[in-house]
């Protein structure tokens, strides 16, 4: 993500966050007047994101309930879709990782109370509780390698993932 210092000035990082600091900022800033997310295409990448699926990080760490208090806080910042889907993927994978089946109705009511899941959120939203992750890694990584070609994601196993990318928020 690039911006200018000035934005950085103007819409600081929160300093109280543990997680979601990215997430949570790049939703303040482009709520900023005169303010977009605007991807850039190129053919060459400008950033490879070398994922390791067991390498501890605090955005991998799982605590379904502080997420769901942070997106809360935020509902404003997103569409209802944008809401519900991320209860119904990112939160649910938390939650179903943790093994704690009080989240499944949590998530799935919040969803349909304050969001607009679709169909394939629901779908996936199942899938995530009852499909072992070393088979959702599998399939998650086949569907990579058919979408967009194993040479541009240099996906080698499914527990190791490369991508490249760019994307700016520009005043």
């Amino acid at each position: 993500m690039f911006t200018a210092r000035e934005l950085l000035r103007r819409v600081p990082f929160r300093s109280d966050l543990r997680k979601h600091s990215d997430e949570d900022w790049l939703l303040r800033a482009s709520a900023v007047d005169g303010v977009a997310v605007k991807f850039v295409p190129t053919s060459e990448p400008l950033v490879i994101w070398h994922r390791e699926w067991n390498r501890s990080r605090i955005s991998n760490s799982p605590d379904w309930r502080s997420s769901l208090c942070w997106i809360q806080g935020n509902r404003q910042l997103v569409t209802p879709r944008a809401y519900a889907s991320y209860l119904l993927s990112r939160l649910c994978s938390t939650a179903a990782r943790q093994g704690d089946w009080q989240a499944f109705f949590v998530l799935i009511r919040e969803s349909y109370r304050h969001g607009e899941p679709t169909l394939m959120d629901a779908l996936l939203y199942v899938g995530n509780w009852l499909i072992p992750r070393k088979i959702q890694r599998s399939i998650a990584a086949c569907f990579a390698r058919r979408r967009l070609g194993s040479e541009n994601l240099g996906i080698t196993t499914p527990r190791h993932e490369s991508i490249s990318g760019q994307s700016g928020l520009y005043e």
